[in-house]
């Protein structure tokens, strides 16, 4: 080695040299993150429509973690946690479906949570509305009542009306079951009200029905309840007439004919008035697709004219 050689070694050696390092994975940002969460719930959707239930079920806990995603929350956090109490829906959905109530009364629960923390109405009528039915259908009326009052006070607020009949619907519901019928037919009344008003015609059947089971379990044993059984009735018959399916129809023939027992009607004239009721509500025509039910046969016994179902009186027993 020549002196020259031997004084710059040293100086080579202390030469910093250049380093070289495998790159880290890149971590994908949370926008991506977010993306794959709809992906995820989409997919759930599509599962869930072929009734691939637990396949559903697997894709929509799998978007929750990527909408649960600290990242993902700190920087779109009204998205992810309006996307989270969606799939939340989706989960108590299929697994009222599945009849894992209280597991699905333990999502809606979670999505009420959230629809408070963000501030979001309509997602709390939805989780109230969910919760309300769940909890009378488990036997807790009071607490039901106590959700779905919540309800209907915030359907109103935000001014949705098709909650506020569902909601007035189940209230109604749940006071029936506590056998508390003059409070059940008030909130009837009011989704009749609501549902005449906003030409809802399956809201008000559904009212109508309920009001002639609450006056039934009260009793029609007064004139003047039994005269607005009888309107009730009409008014009924009227909406179910305008329905495709027959039955609601038979139905509402059978409640008008209850009415008219109460009041006195039918019977009392056995001329134009017997003739006029046959004629106007001809139940002959509207029982033909079905089996006659018995109370057509003690109906019209009772008016002494068998000819209009074709019925013998010797040859049908009163108690089918």
């Amino acid at each position: 080695m020549s002196a020259i050689a031997a004084l710059l070694t040293p100086l080579i050696s202390l030469s910093p040299q250049p380093t070289y390092s495998t790159p880290a994975a890149a971590k994908p940002d949370p926008a991506a993150r977010l993306e794959v969460g709809d992906r995820l719930r989409e997919l759930g959707h599509c599962r869930y429509q072929v009734n691939q239930f637990a396949e559903a079920v697997t894709s929509w806990q799998q978007a929750l973690k990527f909408y649960q995603n600290p990242e993902v929350r700190s920087v779109f956090f009204q998205k992810s946690r309006q996307r989270e109490a969606s799939v939340l829906n989706l989960l108590a959905i299929v697994y009222r479906r599945l009849n894992r109530h209280q597991e699905a009364m333990s999502f809606d629960e979670q999505r009420l949570i959230i629809a408070r923390e963000i501030g979001d109405r309509s997602y709390e009528a939805s989780a109230l509305i969910s919760l309300g039915p769940a909890y009378t259908s488990s036997g807790q009326y009071r607490a039901a009542i106590d959700l779905l009052e919540q309800s209907l006070v915030t359907a109103r607020q935000i001014g949705d009306q098709q909650r506020e009949m569902t909601t007035l619907e189940c209230l109604g519901l749940a006071h029936m079951s506590l056998n508390q019928y003059l409070k059940a037919s008030n909130f009837y009344t009011q989704q009749l009200a609501l549902a005449l008003e906003t030409n809802d015609q399956e809201m008000a059947r559904i009212a109508l029905n309920g009001l002639g089971t609450a006056s039934l379990s009260l009793g029609r044993s007064q004139p003047a309840a039994a005269f607005d059984e009888k309107n009730l009735a009409e008014t009924g018959l009227k909406l179910n007439r305008n329905s495709k399916d027959r039955l609601p129809e038979r139905m509402a023939l059978d409640d008008l004919g209850h009415a008219y027992f109460d009041v006195g009607d039918v019977g009392q004239h056995q001329g134009d008035n017997t003739q006029a009721l046959c004629q106007t509500y001809h139940p002959a025509q509207i029982l033909r697709p079905a089996p006659v039910v018995s109370f057509y046969a003690n109906w019209f016994s009772r008016i002494g004219d068998f000819s209009v179902l074709n019925l013998n009186p010797s040859s049908h027993p009163t108690s089918w």
